[in-house]
């Protein structure tokens, strides 16, 4: 059987097993004073909340990988019960006290997004993440700031509020705002930064920084940032699939298809030849390969994974 201290320690942390409390259940049918003797205790000792603050399972694994919660030999007759009970509070605090401590940084908020997805943070900042993102967060914002990290491309509508900026920290570079809406694409450490409203400041670690304002694109790449006017009309098709293409390369084409629907792209045969003035308004990835198929006289084919478009020409 499990020790019961260790037991009754998780148990007071919020953090046992279906099958510990069992145990702890049986337990109880023969101790129940000393269960309301520690109640006591705990109630008595008015910790703070700390369950927005860090997970209280992986805090007690990280203690009791390091305590030794072994139940103490008593050499009379009668145990000290208070002093045992005691012993098991210090232990949930330490449980408590670590993950405060410890843990406050590396357990944040973390939301993945295994398909496009809109989540609103805790200032009620509204954040469209691509499939495949992650964003990392308190669950509680600081007095004075707004810190969230991101991996992958958003949307953010962020809450205004000029007395707490928002900063969204990227791989090495971080984007800080007081209240606007843009759009942010990274692939491992480069970065674009698109303005649709408001006003943000883009900054590298070495402190390169460059404002930007509504139609501006802020890219970091090869460690410099570049501001430019944005001439991609399509930068939020990812969100809105409303594409619109003005006598555009096919292959240009393809490549949106592709980080628009995440999908794959095999193209087989010559196309730098073929342009295209098209639009398309929340359509699948195949009603739009369809379409151009009648256009331009092309074979889709799907193998499950992804799709493969060949010019009928050529075999």
């Amino acid at each position: 059987m499990k020790n019961i201290d260790e037991i009754l320690a998780k148990h007071f942390s919020q953090c046992t097993t279906a099958e510990e409390e069992e145990i702890l259940s049986q337990w109880r049918l023969n101790n129940e004073e000393t269960y309301k003797q520690l109640s006591t205790i705990m109630k008595e000792t008015q910790y703070i909340d700390y369950s927005d603050l860090f997970d209280p399972q992986e805090g007690w694994e990280e203690v009791s990988s390091k305590m030794n919660l072994k139940e103490a030999k008593v050499t009379g007759k009668v145990r000290n019960l208070w002093f045992r009970n005691l012993s098991i509070a210090a232990s949930i605090v330490m449980v408590l006290s670590l993950g405060l401590w410890q843990l406050f940084s590396s357990h944040e908020k973390v939301i993945r997004a295994d398909q496009m997805m809109t989540y609103t943070l805790p200032d009620h900042t509204k954040v469209i993440l691509k499939k495949n993102s992650e964003l990392k967060f308190n669950k509680t914002f600081a007095d004075d700031r707004r810190d969230v990290s991101l991996k992958g491309d958003a949307f953010f509508e962020v809450e205004k509020d000029s007395s707490r900026p928002f900063t969204i920290h990227l791989a090495e570079t971080k984007v800080t705002v007081l209240g606007t809406s843009f759009n942010i694409m990274t692939e491992r450490s480069d970065a674009i930064v698109v303005v649709r409203t408001g006003r943000v400041a883009f900054e590298s670690k070495d402190h390169q920084k460059v404002i930007l304002t509504p139609g501006d694109r802020g890219v970091y790449r090869s460690q410099n940032i570049i501001k430019s006017i944005n001439k991609d009309p399509n930068y939020m098709s990812w969100v809105t699939k409303d594409m619109d293409f003005k006598n555009c390369s096919l292959l240009d084409v393809f490549d949106k298809l592709e980080e628009v629907y995440m999908q794959k792209l095999s193209v087989q045969g010559d196309f730098s030849d073929m342009f295209v003035t098209i639009h398309f308004k929340d359509q699948t990835l195949q009603e739009t390969l369809d379409e151009l198929a009648i256009l331009f006289d092309l074979k889709v084919v799907s193998n499950g994974s992804r799709f493969i478009v060949v010019k009928k020409d050529e075999k």
